[in-house]
């Protein structure tokens, strides 16, 4: 007779009695009084730009305001929106940053960022989105609220605040919000949820942070990938819901698809678009960045220290020094930053709770699907952002995945890390949470090798750390040109206080780890006998979420709130900004004395000889400077720094500011030597203003042109001192009429110059070809001549040129790209159809609940 199996007990989730803290725990309105909490918690937190006026001051921020001042005064005074910005690069486009058609952007950033700073909205809907995630995944409301803060408290996202890069915090908030819809509409596939997936993936996508977004995909195909894996494997019908999420897919397309017709009639004819023309062998050209400037940002192995020990490369490239190692630098901010990049501004910490919580909750749950496929996407998200360190990888990528090439710095790609570690770390304290007697003694021991792996790091830390390097070859080299003799000093310096910053992380880093441990383990060993107030489930989780608070809330201090003498250092008042950095000096006062009133904007341009030329929207306050910064500028732009310059840097060849218009040279030192007949305005406070007689003007005519095909031969006539500007220009191709000499009373005066419209006045006996000084972009201008159109020939592989017949004319240039005209509709008819469609489940499903409740 066989054996009688033993009914095997079911497991029993260790709690205390049903105590009025567990009563409260389980209160149906707990969710509701959280979400008031974490609301309330965001508002204090960043309270210095909700209620104070507070914005960040970092590059970027100082960047945008100098690009966009004067556009921005434009808009206000006519109403109208400036798709093309004559205060950057000589003239660019900006049109592919427009969104024609309102969106729930449109509502959160315009009508609700009046009340509330745009970045805290955000940070608002990315901790909700968190908590609706963790709902969705099965969650007690106490560990959404954790896995909320874990978010909100990212460092990274506070380092992406801190210098400006709004553009993409954006698509980074709305992440949690889209993973959410997405399982959702996989697990209830009904019309709300199709439409709500829809309408976040479409949101996301109009940030336009296309990169970002791209690695928000990568995460929902290794999601998805849990997901399908889950219904194969319980012979679930998985077909119906992959065609939905196609067609939602498909939707949120056609949502955006002005936007993206306007970004992609754009790149083809910026940096991103390519390096250009090849200049001897085809092959070489590329219709993407060049990879080497595209893997410039690689992460290296050694730099994943950082996850966890936040300066064990230094930081950023500017920290705060606080040490007593270099009392003098005490408050002052330092180079720390000296890993394999050419420099950082964000910090990669993720926490320690939480990196500890996500490695037990690997140990924990390492054979659910959905574990797996967030272990995976960490550790090839991991080896992507590794770039130039992991070669055959990204190249692979940027060869054959559509887009990749367009895209550059591989170390962004953190933040689907960050992200992903965070979901890790809820099913670590998931498994903390529900705790059986059966599954104590195990989880105890995974804990044990979860803090055993993270001191071991802390103690390779220490052991390294006599042996780095603590700078770079290339800094060696820069400290040695700047200091000489005394460079040697300087480098001991930077030696001291980098091997200083990760000592003093390293201990911050065991300090946090030796709390948690101890609260885990003496949570995990009262359970045994039930007795010590770590018995409290409750109580545990709440310790941990502090925990995890003060240690991220402590490095939101160091960077974006960080504060010297109670002064803050990296928030400023937006008018303090612009009147400080952008003070309005007497040589700003003269050369826009010197300009058109009658225009709306002047006809002459700035020319900043300086070294940064290429890396400042500075000058464009104020001015039109030749120069500037975009990390994605026209590509015959680009070409005037790689293939105009005297000596490879910023100094152009006599052609190029002349044929710019740029009637005033600024520069740190005399340039009469470098650019000879200039004349000396003012050499005040050390700049040295000149006037540069010989700029061409806004527009002129030509006696002759000649053609040259090949962008080495047009930059070659450029550079040769014997070749005149003034009188000759270069044309890819033949000219249809004959054109002849101006006759010497020939005229050309600015009418109309604002950023839509161009307008001259032209007088001139002869047939002639009339060079205007606006950069050439083959899209959406059209060249009038008396109303009547003609063609626009790229001329000085920059500029533009038309075709004047004999006598008194107008010439007008007009800009109205195309891919603001049908895909706007398109766009307009598909939000249409999507918020028709969430209004008729929203409709029905209220129905539903009436039809139950009756």
């Amino acid at each position: 007779m066989a054996k009688k199996r033993r009914k095997k007990e079911p497991e029993i989730p260790v709690e205390v009695k049903a105590d009025s803290l567990e009563r409260w725990m389980n209160w149906k309105y707990l969710q509701l009084v959280l979400s008031g909490l974490l609301i309330l918690f965001i508002l204090i937190f960043f309270s210095p730009m909700v209620f104070a006026g507070y914005r960040p001051g970092g590059v970027d921020v100082i960047g945008s305001k100098g690009a966009n001042h004067q556009i921005k005064e434009w808009e206000e005074q006519t109403g109208e929106k400036a798709m093309w910005n004559p205060t950057q690069f000589s003239g660019t486009p900006t049109y592919h940053h427009f969104k024609t058609v309102w969106f729930v952007d449109t509502f959160v950033e315009k009508w609700l960022g009046t009340v509330i700073y745009n970045p805290i909205l955000y940070y608002i809907i990315g901790a909700f989105g968190m908590c609706l995630l963790f709902r969705q995944l099965g969650f007690h409301p106490l560990l959404r609220l954790f896995g909320a803060l874990a978010f909100v408290l990212t460092v990274h996202w506070a380092t992406l605040l801190d210098i400006g890069h709004f553009m993409k915090f954006r698509p980074i908030m709305l992440i949690p919000l889209l993973v959410f819809t997405f399982i959702q509409l996989w697990e209830k596939p009904k019309l709300l949820s199709f439409a709500s997936f829809a309408i976040v993936l479409a949101w996301q996508i109009r940030t336009q942070h296309f990169q970002i977004v791209f690695y928000t995909a990568l995460m929902l195909i290794f999601i998805g990938k849990a997901l399908l894996w889950t219904a194969i494997r319980k012979k679930e019908q998985f077909i119906t819901r992959l065609i939905l999420m196609f067609l939602a897919g498909f939707l949120a397309i056609g949502i955006v698809a002005q936007p993206l017709a306007s970004m992609k009639e754009y790149t083809p004819f910026s940096i991103r678009g390519g390096t250009g023309e090849a200049e001897s062998d085809e092959s070489k050209k590329s219709t993407g960045v060049d990879i080497n400037y595209a893997t410039n940002w690689s992460l290296h192995p050694s730099e994943a220290m950082g996850f966890v020990i936040p300066r064990f490369h230094g930081g950023v490239s500017s920290e705060y020094y606080h040490g007593s190692e270099n009392p003098n630098l005490t408050g002052k901010r330092v180079p720390g930053y000296w890993g394999h990049m050419p420099f950082t501004q964000t910090s990669q910490y993720m926490g320690i709770v939480i990196v500890f919580l996500a490695l037990l909750g690997i140990m924990v749950y390492w054979k659910k699907p959905l574990i797996v496929s967030l272990v995976m996407l960490t550790l090839f998200s991991y080896l992507l952002a590794m770039g130039r360190h992991f070669n055959s990888l990204y190249q692979l990528f940027f060869d054959w995945v559509p887009f990749f090439n367009k895209f550059r710095v591989p170390a962004m790609i953190v933040v689907i890390i960050n992200v992903s570690v965070i979901f890790l770390a809820m099913f670590g304290l998931k498994a903390l949470f529900q705790v059986t007697n059966a599954d104590r003694k195990k989880l105890l021991q995974k804990a044990v090798i979860a803090a055993g792996l993270l001191l071991v790091i802390a103690l390779g830390a220490f052991a390294v750390s006599g042996n780095l390097a603590y700078t770079t070859a290339q800094e060696t080299a820069q400290l040695q040109q700047q200091y000489g003799a005394n460079a040697g000093r300087a480098l001991d310096m930077y030696k001291d206080f980098r091997k200083e910053f990760l000592t003093q992380d390293t201990n911050r880093m065991i300090l946090y780890l030796l709390l948690t441990i101890s609260l885990v383990i003496g949570y995990l060993i009262n359970l045994k006998n039930g007795k010590g107030i770590l018995t409290n489930r409750w109580l545990m989780v709440g310790l941990l979420l502090v925990l995890m608070v003060i240690d991220m809330g402590l490095m939101q201090s160091r960077y974006l709130l960080h504060k010297e003498n109670s002064v803050f250092t990296n928030l400023r008042k937006d008018r303090h900004l612009e009147t400080s950095h952008f003070k309005q000096t007497p040589l700003d006062k003269y050369m826009m004395e010197q300009q058109d009133e009658a225009l709306e904007f002047g006809e002459n341009r700035v020319y900043p000889v300086v070294a940064n030329i290429w890396n400042t929207n500075d000058y464009g306050y104020y001015h039109q400077p030749i120069g500037g910064y975009s990390p994605a500028k026209l590509r015959v732009y680009q070409d005037l720094k790689d293939f105009g310059t005297i000596d490879g840097q910023y100094h152009f060849t006599r052609n190029i500011p002349d044929m710019l218009n740029a009637r005033f040279f600024l520069s740190e030192r005399e340039l009469t030597t470098l650019y000879p007949g200039l004349r000396k305005v003012s050499s005040a406070e050390g700049t040295f203003l000149y006037e540069n007689p010989h700029a061409a003007g806004r527009a002129w005519f030509v006696e002759n042109y000649v053609v040259e095909t090949s962008r080495a031969d047009r930059f070659k006539r450029m550079r040769d001192a014997e070749f005149d500007i003034h009188n000759t220009a270069i044309l890819e191709s033949e000219l249809s009429e004959q054109i002849n000499p101006p006759d010497s009373l020939a005229s050309v005066k600015v009418m109309i110059l604002t950023p839509h419209k161009i307008s001259f006045e032209t007088s001139n006996r002869e047939n002639s070809l009339l060079v205007v000084s606006e950069v050439f972009y083959p899209v959406g201008w059209k060249a009038t001549v008396d109303g009547n159109e003609t063609p626009i020939y790229k001329t000085n592989h920059v500029l533009r040129s038309v075709y004047i017949p004999a006598g008194k004319h107008t010439v007008e240039f007009s800009f109205n790209p195309p891919a603001l005209g049908f895909p706007h509709y398109i766009s307009l008819f598909c939000t249409l159809v999507i918020f028709l469609i969430l209004s008729g489940a929203i409709v029905m499903r209220f129905r539903l609940a009436k039809a139950d409740s009756a």
